[in-house]
C-alpha cells in the first residue's frame, strides 16, 4: 500500500502555451525541476493551475490538460459520496479548453462545475509560490497547527460536526419562525374567513333544491291558481274527470260478470280513477301551501345570495369546494398552534446545543494554550535552521464572543525579524522572503503530524544561499519522506536532495520553440547540478562538489 497519499502519478498537458504535449509522472517523495530562466517552468504551473480550477484563458486550439491521483486508502470516499461521484483508487481530473475560450471539467469522466473541480483540487494538491501568503492568513490554518501540535484535532472534528448540526438547526428555526410570524399575520384574516364559512351552515345547505324550491315559491300564486282550476277539473259534480269516470267505470262493472273484456275495463278504469283521485287531493294540498310562497321566497333567497356571495369571494361554485376551503382554514390554523409549540421546542434544543458547544470550545481552548509554548519553541529552532536566528514568532490567542467552526477562539501570529522590534501581526510585517521560509517552517511542522496533500513549492528559497541553502533542502527533504513534494529551485543544494530531477527546457520546433519536460539520469544531474554552481560551462571543481551534493 502506498505510503504517500494522495500522490500525483501522472500529468497530462496538450496544447497549452508553448507545450504541444507533455507527459510527466513525478516520483513519490521529493521531486525537483529545474531549468533556466524563461524555460517554461512557470508554464508547467500555470497547466497545473487549471487542472486544480483556475480560471482558463482562451486557447489557439483545444487545450486538454489531465492528471492521475492515487487514493488506495479512500481517503476521498465520503467526499466523493456526498458529491454524487464514482470513486476508484486512482482519481482523474481533466480540464478541457475549447478555442472558443469554453471550458469543460471532469472528475473520473464524469462532467463536473469548475467550484467542484477546484473543491477537489485544492484537497489534493497545494501549490505554494514566493509570494503566496494566503494560506498563512488563513484562520483554519493557524488553529489546525495548534490542534495538531495540541493533538486535539479529533475533539476539533467532534465539535465541528456538532456546530454544522447546531448552524443547520439555526438556520432551520429562522426559516421556521419567519414562515411563523407570516402565519400569524394571517391569522385573523384566516379566522374571519372560517367563522364565515361556519356560520353559513353549508353542511345543511342543498344548492340545487333551493334553487328549484325559490323558482318555485316564486311563481307559486300562479301554481296556487292552476293547482285550483286542475283539481275543480277533476272534481265538478257537473263535468269533473272524477264524475265523468266514475259513471264509466259504472258502466263497465254492470257488465263485468257477463263479460272478460267488460271485467278488465272495470279494473283498468277502477285503477285510473284511484290515481286521478290522489291527484286531486295533492292539488288541493298544494294549493294550500303554495299560498305561503312570498315569505318563503323572502329567506331562500336570502341565503341563496350569501352563498352565491361566499362563491363569488372564493372563486368556487360549488358547496363541496365551500367545504374544502373550510377544512384548508382549519388546518393552517391548527397548524399554526402546533408550529409555535413545535418551534419552542427547537429553541430550546438550539440552546441546549450551543450550551454543549460552549463548553467543547473551552476545553479546546485549554488544550491550545498548552500547546502555544510548544510551537512557538518548534518554530524558533526552525528560524535557526532558516536564517532567522533573532527572528520571533508569536502565537496569541483569543477568544471570540460568536462561535465558530474553530470553536471561540482566534489565533493570532505575531513576528519580529529583528531582536527590539515591535511583535506586529506577520501578513503585515514580514517581508516575501520571510514569510515564504516562516511558511515553509510551519508546513514541515505539519507534515509530521499528518497528511498532507502533494505540495509543490515555486522558488520557495528565493534569497537564500549557502548554508542555509543546504537547511531548506534538508527540510524540503524531511518533508519528502512523508509525503509527495515537489520544489521548483535554483539552488544546487536544493536540487541535490531530490529523489527525483526533472529539467524545464525549450526546443526549437519549425518556426516555433516548445517546452519541454525530462527526468534526469545520475550524469545528467550532475551536469545539471554543478550547472547550477557555474556561471558558465560547469568546471571540473564545479563538478565534483556536484557529485557530493547528490551523494546524500
Amino acid at each position: 500500500m502506498n505510503n504517500f497519499e494522495p500522490v500525483l502519478q501522472h500529468l497530462s498537458i496538450v496544447n497549452y502555451a508553448l507545450i504541444d504535449r507533455l507527459e510527466w509522472e513525478p516520483g513519490e517523495g521529493f521531486n525537483v525541476i529545474t531549468g533556466e530562466t524563461g524555460a517554461g517552468k512557470s508554464i508547467l504551473l500555470g497547466a497545473l493551475g487549471l487542472l486544480l480550477g483556475n480560471r482558463a484563458e482562451d486557447s489557439r486550439k483545444k487545450c486538454i490538460i489531465e492528471g492521475r491521483f492515487s487514493d488506495t486508502r479512500g481517503r476521498f470516499k465520503g467526499w466523493f459520496r456526498a458529491k454524487d461521484l464514482d470513486h476508484s483508487e486512482v482519481i482523474i481530473l481533466r480540464r478541457e479548453i475549447g478555442a472558443d475560450g469554453r471550458s469543460r471539467a471532469f472528475i473520473n469522466d464524469t462532467p463536473v462545475t469548475l467550484q467542484i473541480l477546484r473543491e477537489l483540487g485544492e484537497e489534493l494538491v497545494d501549490i505554494h509560490s514566493q509570494h503566496e501568503t494566503l494560506f498563512l492568513r488563513r484562520g483554519e490554518f493557524r488553529m489546525e497547527l495548534l490542534d495538531l501540535v495540541a493533538g486535539c484535532t479529533e475533539k476539533t472534528e467532534d465539535y465541528r460536526a456538532q456546530y454544522h448540526q447546531w448552524k443547520a438547526n439555526l438556520a432551520s428555526l429562522q426559516d421556521r419562525e419567519e414562515e411563523l410570524a407570516r402565519q400569524m399575520r394571517e391569522k385573523d384574516f384566516l379566522e374571519f374567513q372560517f367563522k364565515e364559512l361556519e356560520e353559513a351552515g353549508l353542511e345543511q345547505l342543498d344548492q340545487r333544491r333551493m334553487e328549484m324550491e325559490l323558482k318555485e315559491q316564486e311563481h307559486s300564486e300562479k301554481l296556487r291558481e292552476a293547482m285550483n282550476e286542475a283539481e275543480q277539473l277533476l272534481e265538478s259534480e257537473q263535468r269533473g274527470l272524477l264524475t265523468t269516470l266514475t259513471r264509466a267505470r259504472n258502466l263497465m262493472k254492470s257488465f263485468a260478470d257477463k263479460s272478460p273484456r267488460a271485467e278488465e275495463l272495470t279494473r283498468r278504469l277502477s285503477s285510473a280513477l284511484e290515481e286521478l283521485k290522489d291527484i286531486a287531493a295533492e292539488l288541493g294540498q298544494g294549493a294550500i301551501a303554495a299560498g305561503t310562497g312570498p315569505e318563503q321566497a323572502v329567506l331562500l333567497r336570502d341565503k341563496l345570495d350569501h352563498l352565491y356571495h361566499l362563491q363569488k369571494k372564493h372563486r368556487v361554485n360549488e358547496v363541496s369546494a365551500l367545504l374544502e376551503l373550510k377544512q384548508q382554514f382549519s388546518a393552517k390554523l391548527e397548524k399554526t398552534v402546533t408550529e409555535a409549540e413545535s418551534l419552542e421546542s427547537l429553541r430550546k434544543e438550539c440552546a441546549e446545543e450551543e450550551k454543549e458547544l460552549r463548553k467543547k470550545s473551552e476545553e479546546l481552548h485549554k488544550h491550545r494554550r498548552k500547546s502555544i509554548p510548544a510551537l512557538q519553541n518548534e518554530i524558533k529552532m526552525l528560524f535557526g535552521d532558516l536564517a532567522l536566528p533573532q527572528a520571533e514568532l508569536r502565537v496569541q490567542l483569543s477568544s471570540t464572543p460568536d462561535l465558530t467552526t474553530n470553536g471561540a477562539d482566534r489565533a493570532d501570529f505575531l513576528f519580529s525579524a529583528n531582536p527590539g522590534s515591535d511583535l506586529r501581526e506577520i501578513g503585515k510585517v514580514a517581508s516575501g522572503g520571510e514569510l515564504s521560509r516562516l511558511m515553509l517552517a510551519l508546513k514541515s511542522i505539519v507534515a509530521r503530524h499528518r497528511t498532507l496533500p502533494t505540495i509543490i513549492f515555486d522558488e520557495i528559497d528565493s534569497g537564500v544561499s549557502g548554508t542555509v541553502a543546504g537547511k531548506v533542502a534538508g527540510i524540503l527533504a524531511r518533508m519528502g519522506e512523508k509525503m509527495q513534494v515537489i520544489a521548483i529551485t535554483h539552488l544546487p543544494q536544493v536540487a541535490g536532495k531530490g529523489t527525483a530531477h526533472f529539467k524545464v527546457f525549450k526546443q526549437n520546433k519549425g518556426a516555433g520553440v516548445q517546452t519541454l519536460l525530462s527526468r534526469l539520469g545520475p550524469e545528467e544531474r550532475v551536469r545539471e547540478v554543478a550547472g547550477l554552481l557555474s556561471s558558465g560551462k560547469p568546471s571540473e571543481n564545479a563538478l565534483n562538489t556536484a557529485r557530493e551534493l547528490l551523494d546524500h
